[in-house]
């Protein structure tokens, strides 16, 4: 896992954001403080953090096992991680890459610009779809490399984002 690899993950997934931010900025007027409020970058409820936390702690121990299962992730933007030993040192290199290349990235983009933008506009579980359904896209790439994970595919990141999706609605944050 290169410093490279996780670099480019963050610039791709945080760019729209970006892109959005300033337009919100520059062209309506918007202060940063809304800006900051519509993408969910506020600390919201504290009282679900606990929940977030679980889910994170139960996500990670799903992804450890699966790699543990599979030689499918070859090729794969999580195959520096697979086989490694369980060192400290690893798994805190490979949770700092998870947590800050992946999951931060994809929950402000997916949680805190698209399911912001579709809760804004749709009722409640419309837009929880409707974001769930976009996040459930981009791992359809998995088929690609490892057909045989197709419920890892589809199942969990569907399931994720109506979960994930129904956090962001209810303590008004990514976080």
């Amino acid at each position: 896992m290169t410093i490279g690899m996780a670099a480019q993950n963050m610039l791709w997934l945080t760019s729209p954001v970006a892109v959005y931010a300033l337009v919100l900025r520059w062209r309506a007027k918007i202060g940063v403080v809304d800006i900051v409020r519509r993408l969910g970058l506020p600390v919201g409820d504290l009282r679900l953090y606990p929940i977030s936390i679980a889910i994170s702690l139960l996500m990670g121990a799903l992804s450890v096992w699966m790699s543990s299962r599979t030689s499918d992730f070859k090729g794969s933007m999580i195959a520096p991680c697979v086989g490694v030993p369980p060192t400290w040192e690893n798994i805190i290199g490979v949770f700092a890459y998870g947590t800050l290349a992946t999951g931060f990235p994809e929950e402000l983009l997916f949680r805190g610009l698209i399911a912001g933008a579709c809760f804004r506009r749709q009722s409640f579980w419309k837009a929880n779809f409707i974001q769930a359904g976009i996040f459930t896209l981009p791992h359809l790439l998995i088929l690609l490399v490892a057909p045989s994970l197709w419920a890892l595919a589809i199942c969990a990141p569907m399931g994720l984002g109506l979960i994930m999706g129904w956090l962001r609605h209810s303590s008004g944050s990514i976080w």
